[in-house]
């Protein structure tokens, strides 16, 4: 692709500008290639930090030109997934198919490779929301096909198991479960028959049943309702019986075996009481304001918004000033989890440590929105970044974390492990590493200086490489010129 040329022809610049015999070469704002503290391959920037090809945390590397486009590569070099402009664009491999969209409004899944028409398992997609849906299957009999509101026939697509319409509102027919169910026009007038029969007219009134199983009715929806389920003594799918009445906003009640709820003035007053499986009873006075609650997995005390706490399954929440503050705890086999949040993503705090091991350090990362974020392992190994005002809202988005929060990392830290250490400066401009295994340190200002410390020398060097001193054993000083080292594996990488 183009962006793995421009990668390389950056790298062939760098060589020929030359590179110290050094783990790391700068020539900012042209190409800087380092190893960073723990990893075994080398990263590319160049133009700051838009251009980029470094290593993934799966093996792999991440190549592109921030924020316009980022590739994603396994370890074998093989294309895993690319982003343009994220979140506006992305194109994703699995094995022999893909998956791509655009603004989440149209999207597309199929094959890589072109299968036989014979070939069963296999359905190419194209959605452009809300107006045209299809699925090709290779069968006319069950492919899909939609052009909203004038037609369309939907088989197992979009979670429909058959449905069909024409001018919609005007007829809508939807087909599953052993019945179906017609519009005539949506949502007013509902006709259904098969295993499920009945009728509505909406929304003065309308009944539903598959008889013995259960019974709906409503009138004036959605003020007066009565749901019944009947009980079913087949041990493959048992079901209890169960009440549901509605008056709203007067009164509601739900009731089956083990377990009441009831509500006055719907929302505000009501309590529920389970006693089986598990023992909780629940009461609410000006919901969801004031709750309180006791069981035998559950406790919770709300007194919206200025304090609440609960423990439900294990999960416990603490909230204060909602919604200034929020904090939740909770265990997954070894490990315990605190996750603490302040005005939702302006501070916030994830901490992990061990159950069987608490004298261990913990593992957390902390952002202070937008200036900062921390993370460390617990294990020695250290990242902070300043600015960082993606970090805290997502967290958990890889494609946000390659896209674009280096864009404004003015300041990074990364520690591998005590004393292995790098700091970068304005997109890695001025760097500074230390290596207590190797005994050595490096300074890097862009192309300008460069030193290099270790028990046996220390060299000063100019302009890349092109003039410079370095003093052997700390006695003996010596002028070098045009001392250059070529690119290492970054350049084959970068293809």
């Amino acid at each position: 692709m183009y962006l793995r040329s421009l990668a390389l022809i950056i790298s062939l610049i760098g060589f020929g500008l030359g590179q110290l015999k050094a783990e790391q070469s700068n020539a900012f704002p042209g190409p800087v290639t380092f190893t960073s503290p723990g990893q075994n391959a080398e990263s590319l920037n160049a133009f700051g930090p838009f251009l980029f090809n470094e290593p993934s945390p799966e093996g792999g590397r991440v190549l592109g030109l921030r924020p316009l486009f980022v590739e994603h590569l396994d370890a074998s070099g093989a294309h895993e997934e690319t982003t343009i402009v994220y979140p506006i664009f992305y194109y994703r491999t699995y094995g022999d198919s893909y998956e791509w969209s655009l603004f989440k409004l149209i999207n597309s899944t199929g094959r890589i490779t072109t299968p036989k028409k014979d070939s069963g398992g296999f359905s190419d997609t194209l959605d452009v929301w809300p107006i045209y849906f299809s699925e090709s299957t290779g069968h006319s009999a069950t492919s899909s096909y939609a052009l909203f509101p004038l037609y369309g026939k939907l088989q197992g697509h979009l979670g429909f198991e058959h449905a069909q319409f024409l001018a919609f509102p005007l007829y809508l027919s939807l087909e599953g479960r052993g019945s179906k169910t017609t519009y005539l026009p949506w949502p007013f007038l509902r006709y259904t028959r098969g295993d499920q029969n009945g009728f509505s007219v909406w929304p003065l009134f309308g009944t539903i049943q598959k008889p013995g199983v259960y019974k709906n009715t409503f009138a004036l929806w959605p003020f007066i309702y009565f749901n019944q389920k009947f009980p079913n003594l087949d041990t493959s799918k048992s079901t209890e019986a169960s009440q549901e009445i509605g008056i709203l906003p007067f009164y509601s009640s739900e009731k089956k075996q083990g377990y009441v709820n009831e509500n006055y003035l719907w929302p505000l007053f009501g309590f529920s009481d389970r006693t089986s499986p598990l023992r909780y009873h629940e009461t609410r006075y000006l919901w969801p304001f004031l709750v309180q609650g006791r069981g035998d997995e559950s406790y919770v005390n709300r007194f919206g918004p200025v304090y609440t706490h609960s423990v439900i399954k294990g999960l416990e929440k603490t909230w204060i000033l909602w919604p200034f503050y929020r904090q939740e705890k909770w265990t997954d086999k070894d490990s315990a989890h605190e996750k603490t949040r302040v005005l939702f993503f302006l501070v916030s705090k994830d901490e992990q440590s061990s159950q069987s091991h608490p004298e261990k350090a913990h593992a957390y990362k902390t952002t202070i929105w937008p200036l900062v974020s921390i993370w460390d392992n617990g294990a020695g190994r250290i990242q902070t970044q300043l600015l960082s005002p993606f970090e805290g809202i997502f967290a958990d988005n890889p494609q946000m974390r390659h896209a674009w929060t280096p864009l404004f990392s003015v300041i990074r830290f990364d520690q591998a492990s005590q004393g292995e250490t790098r700091l970068s400066f304005l997109w890695n401009a001025m760097t500074w590493s230390k290596s207590a295994q190797a005994k050595k340190t490096e300074f890097d200002l862009g192309p300008l200086l460069k030193l290099v410390t270790t028990d046996s020398i220390k060299r000063i060097s100019f302009l890349g490489g092109l003039f410079g001193v370095n003093q052997d054993g700390f006695r003996h000083w010596n002028i070098f010129g045009l001392e250059f080292s070529p690119s290492k594996a970054i350049v084959a990488q970068a293809h």
